[in-house]
């Protein structure tokens, strides 16, 4: 279970990351690609109103989104209420990458925007990058060896 250390250190090694993906094929994808790359896929939800309860339930570190969601509510707006829970680096998913929609997202403040499809390098670097910085939004440390206690790393420590 994760746990978290003055909110700005993991107790763990692997990377949790929460999947909001309504599309079946693309469910599976990213959770190959994931597990892959050494990250922990901690669910696949296809609703907002899922991810909501996800999110909350695993805590996860990360949450890859995808923008346009069955149901009521659509990717970008899944976004506005998880982050009024707690900080979380988010990365968007689309595959409708159109300048409104970007703009819409922006607003978020993603760490990431990735147009579908993508592979698992790109996907990687796009992890990798949103939680450097948001370990950096957060005034954590840019030196990976800093003083930390036995068994944690610092979210940017990929």
């Amino acid at each position: 279970m994760c746990r978290r250390f003055n909110a700005l250190v993991l107790l763990h090694t692997t990377i949790r990351i929460l999947a909001v993906e309504d599309d079946p094929v693309q469910a599976l994808s990213v959770g190959i690609l994931l597990r892959a790359l050494g990250y922990e896929l901690v669910g696949v939800a296809p609703t907002a109103e899922e991810a909501l309860v996800r999110f909350e339930e695993e805590q996860p570190d990360l949450v890859l989104l995808d923008i346009n969601l069955a149901g009521d509510r659509d990717g970008v707006e899944l976004a506005h209420a998880l982050v009024q829970r707690r900080p979380v680096p988010l990365i968007f998913v689309t595959a409708y990458p159109d300048q409104d929609t970007f703009a819409r997202a922006r607003q978020v403040g993603p760490f990431a925007f990735l147009g579908k499809p993508y592979n698992g390098p790109l996907l990687g670097h796009s992890i990798e990058l949103a939680l450097q910085h948001f370990a950096t939004a957060l005034g954590l440390p840019p030196d990976p060896g800093a003083q930390l206690p036995d068994g944690a790393v610092l979210l940017g420590g990929v």
